[in-house]
């Protein structure tokens, strides 16, 4: 199955955009941001199944283009921390809902 690592949480994005505005860059730059790890789809569903309780049934199609993972190695050299995919499913569970705050797997 394919990596995935397209998710970010406001504050990691947010603590790195602070991080940017102080250091002494000059001129424009492009540059991707995501989770630091990659997942399989399947993993992070699955981890949002036990996490959340969810008991419905689960259909897996395929959109065609597989899933892929971002390169953030250029936002790493600028200061990005990046945290993994299930780090930042956990930052957003939180945010949801605060009794699955904290809870393990």
């Amino acid at each position: 199955m394919f990596r995935f690592n397209n998710v970010i949480h406001y504050v990691t994005l947010a603590d790195f955009l602070v991080h940017l505005s102080l250091s002494p860059l000059a001129g424009y730059r492009a540059f991707p941001v995501g989770s630091a790890q990659s997942e399989t789809l399947e993993d992070l569903v699955n981890y949002m199944v036990k996490r959340t309780g969810y008991s419905g049934g689960i259909v897996w199609e395929s959109e065609g283009a597989p899933p892929f993972s971002i390169d953030v190695n250029e936002a790493v050299e600028l200061g990005y921390r990046p945290v993994s995919a299930l780090q930042t499913l956990e930052l957003w569970l939180a945010d949801l809902n605060p009794l699955y705050s904290g809870q393990t797997s």
